[in-house]
């Protein structure tokens, strides 16, 4: 009898690329009417919202690939995360803490 294959049930990288992309979609959706519709007010930030979406893209860019680059060097392969960085780079109490400040 054939097993069944449970591989589709898993988060993969595709996943997770499609999942970022509905986000941005939606946020420059949302942000892109949010503009159009204060345009004309006084005080409004109007066109400048495009250059803040593109700032936080540049940010969560970095942070992406800071987290890359620090489990290609931790080999953390169970799992990952910023605490694991940190609690095996400075100790279990800065571990602790950066768990609590998330």
């Amino acid at each position: 009898m054939r097993q069944k294959n449970d591989s589709h049930n898993k988060f993969c990288l595709s996943y997770f690329i499609w999942l970022g992309c509905n986000y941005v979609v939606s946020i420059t959706f949302v942000g892109t009417f949010a503009t159009l519709s204060n345009l004309d007010a006084p005080n409004a930030i109007g066109i400048h919202v495009l250059w803040i979406i593109v700032l936080e893209g540049l940010i969560v860019g970095v942070c992406a690939h800071i987290c890359a680059r620090l489990a290609w060097i931790h080999h953390s392969y169970n799992n990952s995360g910023i605490y694991i960085f940190v609690r095996t780079s400075f100790g279990r109490f800065w571990g602790i803490f950066v768990t609590f400040m998330q």
